[in-house]
């Protein structure tokens, strides 16, 4: 098993909450150890994994944007487009 399968597979263990009868509740046995270890946050009606995945990668993204910019950032950024143009990845 590869290292990405792996973490894939943990994931998934972790989503679940195996006190639970997944005859009598399957929702709660396939989502409740995800639900109960990320609650909604208070500005939030709702919470799943995308929109937790979301925020994260916000996070992330402000970040970037916070840098101090100077030509080795802007040439940093310029390859890291590239690649991602250059692997297919854009739409």
């Amino acid at each position: 098993m590869c290292a990405r399968t792996a973490v894939a597979a943990a994931r998934i263990l972790e989503s679940l909450d195996k006190d639970s009868d997944p005859c009598e509740d399957f929702y709660q046995f396939a989502c409740g150890g995800w639900i109960s270890q990320h609650p909604v946050p208070e500005s939030q009606t709702s919470w799943d994994q995308f929109r937790a995945l979301q925020e994260k990668l916000l996070v992330q993204l402000r970040g970037v944007w916070q840098l101090q910019w100077n030509s080795d950032t802007f040439q940093v950024m310029y390859a890291s487009v590239y690649m991602y143009n250059f692997a297919g990845y854009s739409a």
